[in-house]
């Protein structure tokens, strides 16, 4: 990231399979913007959860970190509903969520772990 961040806040969220929260941004542009997050499943013997993740494409990019490649990729929503992410537990890169605008503001989910029976998603917000 080549930009200068001038404000962070990170956004925790303990979530069971099957369950979903919303993060409120705290510096976007329009009031009230947030973002919805859903545990789809998780499969402990790969170490991964899959996310379902609210459409925010036209306002925002959402890619993903392809671990094979070293490269960031678009995801797509599924049949025009959420954007599926498989990701893998461990801190790093994982997927990122960015305006378009020429106003630099994100959302990157910087840690993925399982711990007493739900996922832990670390996210870091900045402007």
């Amino acid at each position: 990231m080549n930009e200068e961040v001038d404000k962070t806040f990170e956004h925790v969220l303990k979530l069971q399979p099957g369950d979903d929260a919303d993060i409120d941004f705290r510096f976007a542009i329009d009031v009230g913007v947030s973002v919805n997050v859903r545990v789809a499943s998780v499969d402990l013997a790969a170490g991964t959860a899959e996310l379902a993740i609210e459409d925010m494409w036209g306002s925002y990019r959402m890619e993903q970190f392809a671990r094979g490649s070293g490269r960031w990729v678009p995801i797509w929503p599924a049949d025009g509903d959420d954007v599926p992410a498989t990701v893998h537990f461990g801190s790093g890169n994982h997927l990122v969520i960015s305006s378009d605008l020429a106003y630099v503001h994100a959302l990157d989910l910087i840690d993925v772990s399982w711990q007493g029976g739900v996922v832990r998603l670390t996210f870091i917000e900045t402007a």
